[in-house]
């Protein structure tokens, strides 16, 4: 069996070899002969790993000096085995055993430098974002000086509520604005009545303000930074269905079902049911129910074709999209804005309290 000594020399030369090193990086040669001599030298795979590429190494010429070190190793061990005239199912058995030592810190080396590489690329993404969302600063600030003006938005119950109001002052990370009444809908409509939200040049990215004080014709706000836009990538008004809407399911095997609608648009729904299991993506069903605000329902009678599906908390959540039939979307179009009303006047009543 290969001595300590023999099997530094080796790791050495695998790697001296595999890198075009003279004197390959001392920590990574002690790290890998602890991989063969089944201890880890005092480093973990991972910062086996992390010292090689510290070094410069690149990941394939790591692999291959490793794979050298095993040959090193199994010619050793095939010529003590020779030497010990060993029955031959024995010898396999060995053999056997050694090979699988040896998969074993093949498969964990490559999965640690896939962790460091993934570890390695979240963080360029991180550093990318932060980047960028100091640039969308930068232009969001440069914006309001030049307009003289900032806007600002919530959503109550799906519905944005905008404003435009004039710029006092900007000032680091703080910018003050007129007061008005539109301001202070905005205001109520947001967390706490203390929040409000500003467009930046990303369609996806949005600026937080946080109101810090308030004088008699002036508010000041904390930039507090920027946030995923609250509606994602939506491509229509999608309203909260506040109160209960049950609607009947007929499923492809002929059952029935019941859902409630949650939220809507005029081009698609979410429902939730207690059991979506036969309701796949790509699924089409006829669904019928009554919807509307209050006292003014309609009934509707709609053919949908389920999208996604995920866990909720009720049951199942599942996306459906409408087939635009003759009339569905003027009816649709009339609800979204009989329930904006609704939303808007429930919004006032917040305001003026």
């Amino acid at each position: 069996m290969a001595t300590r000594e023999e099997v530094l020399w080796n790791c050495r030369s695998a790697l001296a070899a595999a890198v075009g090193a003279e004197n390959p990086d001392d920590a990574v040669v002690e790290a890998l002969a602890g991989l063969l001599l089944g201890h880890n030298a005092g480093l973990t795979l991972g910062e086996v790993v992390a010292a090689g590429i510290a070094a410069g190494y690149p990941p394939g010429a790591l692999l291959k000096a490793l794979l050298r070190c095993q040959l090193f190793d199994l010619e050793a061990t095939l010529s003590d085995l020779d030497a010990d005239n060993k029955p031959a199912d024995e010898r396999m058995d060995a053999l056997r055993a050694l090979f699988a030592q040896y998969q074993d810190v093949q498969n964990r080396f490559i999965e640690s430098f896939s962790e460091h590489y993934e570890h390695e690329a979240a963080d360029a993404r991180q550093r990318a974002e932060r980047e960028r969302d100091a640039e969308l600063l930068a232009q969001l600030r440069a914006d309001w000086r030049r307009d003289g003006q900032v806007e600002l938005f919530n959503y109550f119950r799906e519905l944005q509520v905008p404003t435009t109001v004039p710029l006092d002052e900007i000032d680091g990370n703080y910018v003050a604005v007129a007061r008005t009444s539109r301001l202070a809908i905005v205001l109520a409509a947001g967390e706490r009545g203390r929040v409000a939200f500003a467009p930046t040049r990303d369609n996806g990215r949005v600026a937080l303000l946080e109101l810090q004080s308030a004088k008699d014709d002036i508010l000041l706000f904390r930039i507090a930074g920027l946030r995923p836009h609250p509606q994602g990538q939506r491509r229509r008004l999608r309203v909260e269905v506040r109160e209960d809407a049950p609607f009947s399911m007929r499923l492809p095997d002929g059952r029935q079902a019941l859902a409630y609608v949650r939220d809507f648009s005029v081009i698609g729904m979410g429902l939730e049911c207690a059991d979506a299991s036969k309701l796949e993506p790509g699924t089409t069903l006829q669904c019928s129910g009554r919807l509307g605000p209050r006292l003014r329902k309609v009934d509707l009678d709609l053919t949908v074709t389920v999208r996604w599906r995920v866990e909720s908390t009720q049951g199942m959540r599942v996306g459906v999209e409408l087939s635009m039939e003759p009339g569905t979307r003027e009816v649709l179009d009339k609800l979204v804005r009989e329930y904006e009303q609704e939303a808007i006047k429930a919004l006032n009543l917040i305001a003026e309290g």
